[in-house]
């Protein structure tokens, strides 16, 4: 009988541990979004400043860092849980096509203008995650 209250004492305490553990995800998917998050402003940063050099070629070879910033990004988000998922999950959506549309442009002017509206959805999206995880 000992043996056997034993076992059950064991079991339970293992099951209380690893009870314990579940949120160690999302904990990583946070860290994760807010990495993400940060290269995603910077890899756009980069390109303005190349925009504001007049430096089409560069600002263009760089939108590949934006487009792959971006999808970590969205990779990243898809591990949330509960309301922070709610929150953040139709913001990143909603700069798919932006994104998409960036890296088609042709002339300097063109990478001008929709670097400023997908700025401004990107620093809203970038206050939006920092403020809703916490982002260091």
């Amino acid at each position: 009988m000992r043996k056997i209250t034993k076992s059950l004492v064991a079991v339970a305490i293992s099951v209380a541990l690893l009870g314990g553990c579940g949120g160690g995800g999302t904990e990583a998917a946070v860290k994760d979004v807010c990495n993400a998050s940060t290269d995603l402003h910077n890899a756009v940063d980069t390109v303005k400043t190349d925009v504001t050099s007049l430096n089409f070629g560069k600002a263009k070879d760089e939108l590949a860092n934006v487009k792959k910033a971006f999808d970590n990004l969205v990779d990243s988000a898809k591990k949330l849980k509960g309301e922070e998922a709610k929150t953040l999950q139709p913001k990143i959506d909603s700069l798919k096509t932006s994104i998409g549309n960036l890296t088609n442009v042709s002339s300097l002017s063109e990478l001008s203008t929709s670097l400023s509206t997908i700025s401004s959805q990107i620093q809203s999206l970038y206050s939006e995650i920092t403020n809703t995880l916490k982002c260091p």
